[in-house]
């Protein structure tokens, strides 16, 4: 079961957008903000080389002190984390968007 765990962080533009490419490029802005803030490359997907976990895993830490164990479990908690989209478009299907977070690639529906 922790294999399937996931913690899903949803975003996305408030209004409908006139088109299918402007609700990609909302998706795709919102997901560069979000991975920007956890210290994750917008070019490679991977995280900031000064870094050793995003900053959302890092609200999980015990500060104060460095265990290699609890390091390298943050790094593996890192992978739990995807991003999701939904963008409304006038006249069309929404369109979803998902990706992991540690990663520069971006799976849109609709």
């Amino acid at each position: 079961i922790w294999d399937k765990d996931q913690i899903v962080i949803f975003t996305g533009p408030i209004n409908a957008v006139s088109t299918i490419e402007d609700a990609k490029s909302g998706c795709k802005e919102a997901f560069s903000v979000i991975r920007n803030y956890a210290l994750v490359s917008e070019a490679t997907g991977k995280l900031l080389n000064f870094v050793d976990n995003t900053n959302f895993s890092g609200f999980f830490s015990h500060n104060g002190y460095s265990i290699s164990k609890i390091q390298s479990s943050l790094a593996e908690f890192d992978k739990k984390f995807v991003l999701k989209c939904r963008c409304r478009v006038m006249g069309a299907e929404d369109i979803k968007a998902e990706a992991p977070l540690l990663s520069n690639k971006i799976f849109f529906e609709g």
